[in-house]
């Protein structure tokens, strides 16, 4: 969840170059210096921070792709504007809710400033826009409507340690027909979500790291060894 992640993206790569050229640059230096200095600092630096960054720069690519679709209008299911004292009630509301036992937090970010033309909302089958808040849904997103507002929950898995569960409410505009319109956005993002995503943009995150990781380790070792045939000759 963030603000801009073709932004984050971006700075992933370059960590992701950074680290690369650090490896490359101990591989070249002379097998005198190898294990100690300045070789096991380039070492030590590439080989943590190449695959952190790497996963970091492939997750952010596949929000970054639904962050794009979303502003050039694809796949949108609703827009709508919150006026400046629906959003500040709204806000107030759902810190009292977030207080309340056996209730999750809100993890929307309800801080943002809310200018004279209001802050829009923006849902689409696979990603939530508020403010400039952009949230990327996991395959197991799921959408309640109720009087005034929504609530999408979704549960992040991961490889080790216990699932995370993510709650976001939302506020509909005050309006007379915002029930009705409540009720029209969860029937048409159930649609959106029976008719099928991309394969490749709906893998859960847990699912996307344990591909990437395997692949990521696999041509690493690959390269070792190549590297070591090419250096140890015919």
């Amino acid at each position: 969840m963030m603000s801009d992640p073709t932004r984050a993206r971006n700075w992933s790569a370059a960590a992701l170059g950074l680290s690369v050229a650090a490896l490359l640059g101990a591989r070249a230096m002379p097998d005198a210096n190898v294990g100690r200095g300045w070789h096991l600092a380039l070492m030590l630096t590439g080989m943590v921070s190449a695959p952190l960054s790497g996963i970091f720069m492939v997750i952010c690519w596949s929000d970054g792709k639904k962050y794009r679709r979303l502003k050039a209008g694809v796949g949108v299911i609703s827009r709508w504007t919150v006026d400046r004292a629906r959003w500040e009630s709204f806000r107030e509301q759902s810190k009292g809710w977030d207080k309340r036992e056996g209730v999750r937090p809100n993890l929307v970010n309800l801080d943002q400033p809310c200018g004279e033309a209001g802050l829009e909302i923006v849902v689409t089958g696979d990603s939530l826009l508020v403010g400039n808040h952009f949230i990327s849904f996991e395959p197991n997103v799921s959408l309640r409507a109720y009087p005034g507002w929504m609530e999408f929950h979704f549960t992040i898995f991961k490889p080790k340690g216990p699932p995370t569960p993510i709650t976001l409410r939302i506020p509909l505009a005050p309006a007379p027909g915002s029930d009705p319109q409540a009720a029209q956005i969860a029937e048409a993002f159930r649609a959106a979500r029976a008719a099928g995503n991309a394969p490749f943009t709906m893998l859960s995150k847990s699912k996307f790291l344990l591909i990437f990781l395997g692949g990521f380790f696999g041509l690493t070792g690959l390269v070792i060894a190549l590297a070591y045939l090419l250096k140890r000759g015919p």
